[in-house]
């Protein structure tokens, strides 16, 4: 319940687009119980849903009309309480995430938090900012972004050293190679395809949907913090769990809006 109340909070108070969460009822909650509102949406996973509800309300009062926009209010909402809100929502895997009919995102189920010391800020935007880092095209107006390794690997020296000792003994330039060859493995895990069939009659309609392998992220995550492991770094608990979410984001921004470069895109 107090973390559901600070995500409500910091959404009313940051005035982020296109998101909420549900509105709890306090005067039946206990320990043990928690009455909220009832919110009907789809997983964000589900790209023909979203472009069906996205379609519907186009034209109206709403900040959502493609699911592209669907999925940057939700990224922007989340990003914004890591650095802004009392926690983080640690498990945003697509049950989590609902696309409501009006368009907006509903962020439910606040049994997983993180909160990120104030010490690891600036180390957090340089380790965001390495992921964005904007790289030359055709067209000069609207720049990709790539991966900038060593920046990486000094934001999480920052991150991770104990002291330092251990900060000054890491090899940049080797922990820059290992992050991005485990940053190219990542990458090469793709989004299933889920075809679901409901007969009704003679008639027979399918609907696809997209899922995230959650035990490969986990095993990204966990290869991570062995890669850091081998530098003598110890990442904490609440950065595990902001690496995990993050790579859901990655996943969703393959499924809703492949062509979105999240680093160079307003």
């Amino acid at each position: 319940l107090v973390n559901l109340k600070a995500f409500r909070a910091y959404v009313e108070a940051s005035g982020v687009i296109g998101v909420t969460a549900p509105v709890p009822f306090e005067q039946y909650c206990s320990e043990r119980v928690m009455v909220m509102e009832y919110l009907r949406g789809v997983p964000l996973t589900d790209l023909d849903a979203i472009r069906d509800i996205t379609a519907s309300v186009r034209g109206s009062n709403t900040s959502a009309r493609d699911p592209e926009e669907v999925l940057i209010n939700a990224l922007n909402a989340w990003l914004g309480s890591v650095f802004l809100a009392e926690s983080f929502h640690a498990d945003v895997h697509a049950g989590n995430l609902l696309a409501l009919p009006n368009g907006d995102v509903a962020f439910i189920d606040f049994g997983i938090v993180g909160r990120v010391a104030p010490t690891t800020w600036g180390a957090l935007r340089d380790l965001f900012s390495s992921m964005g880092a904007k790289v030359s095209t055709a067209d000069p107006s609207r720049p990709s972004t790539a991966i900038d390794y060593e920046a990486m690997a000094m934001s999480l020296v920052a991150i991770g050293a104990t002291d330092d000792k251990v900060a000054a003994s890491v090899d940049i330039s080797a922990f820059a190679r290992d992050l991005q060859e485990l940053f190219s493995s990542i990458d090469d895990l793709e989004p299933s395809v889920t075809v679901v069939r409901d007969s009704a009659g003679a008639s027979t309609a399918a609907a696809a949907s997209l899922s995230v392998d959650e035990a490969a992220l986990n095993r990204a995550v966990g290869n991570l913090a062995s890669t850091g492991d081998k530098y003598g770094l110890k990442f904490p608990r609440e950065f595990g769990l902001l690496v995990k979410q993050a790579l859901y984001f990655d996943r969703y921004t393959r499924i809703l809006a492949p062509g979105l470069e999240v680093g160079a895109d307003p």
